[in-house]
């Protein structure tokens, strides 16, 4: 999913992580929480209430960064800043001072800049932009977005300045909802091994 101008659009890779979290859910209800009810049922409820809302709140996350607008550089942004610009340090310079006139009484070279007394932006050649400290233009999405960290596939959706609390939130969930069931069935996982390695070397002793 992803929000680009306010609409919502479904991108197929969002639906993976959520197939990831319906399958811990599946390992977990059926190979934990039903076999320990009966024999621990405090344990079992304590330990399924943490899971569950592990769960949910990492689905919800998940959603909220997928659907998010990760911070959309404001063309009103760039417009009002145009005159501030003194040096770029990417993009055509011939190009932009063509588009931007009004800057070009400005505009100076690196050579000519003193450092610490003026500030440096980027110039956008394909959203046209000025950008701030720490924007950046995603390639998958076609747009600048503010405090641009990088475009995630899973997520179908940058990840930036409006949406990074959600990213984070949903990677701590998520592993919480892979480690549970993975601690739990640990001792379960290394009894099986045992178990197929003994086999195995009776079958080797044997022949």
């Amino acid at each position: 999913m992803n929000s680009v101008s306010g609409r919502i659009s479904i991108r197929s890779p969002t639906l993976f992580p959520f197939s990831l979290l319906l399958g811990a859910q599946y390992i977990f209800t059926s190979h934990i929480f039903l076999r320990w009810l009966e024999s621990d049922p405090l344990t079992t409820t304590l330990v399924s209430a943490v899971f569950y809302f592990a769960s949910i709140s990492a689905a919800l996350n998940l959603l909220l960064c997928a659907c998010s607008d990760p911070g959309q550089v404001p063309h009103e942004w760039s417009e009002a800043n145009l005159s501030h610009v003194r040096f770029l340090t990417s993009g055509d310079r011939s190009k932009f001072l063509a588009e931007h006139p009004q800057v070009a009484e400005h505009y100076c070279d690196k050579a000519e800049l003193n450092a610490g007394t003026t500030q440096i932006y980027e110039y956008c050649r394909e959203c046209r932009l000025v950008l701030p400290p720490a924007a950046g233009h995603c390639e998958i999405c076609g747009r600048c977005v503010l405090s641009w960290e990088h475009h995630c596939t899973w997520l179908g959706n940058c990840v930036g300045l409006r949406n990074r609390k959600f990213s984070l939130l949903f990677t701590v969930y998520s592993s919480l909802v892979g480690l549970i069931p993975g601690l739990l069935l640990l001792p379960d996982t290394i009894r099986i091994l045992a178990v197929h390695r003994a086999e195995s070397l009776a079958n080797v002793s044997s022949n």
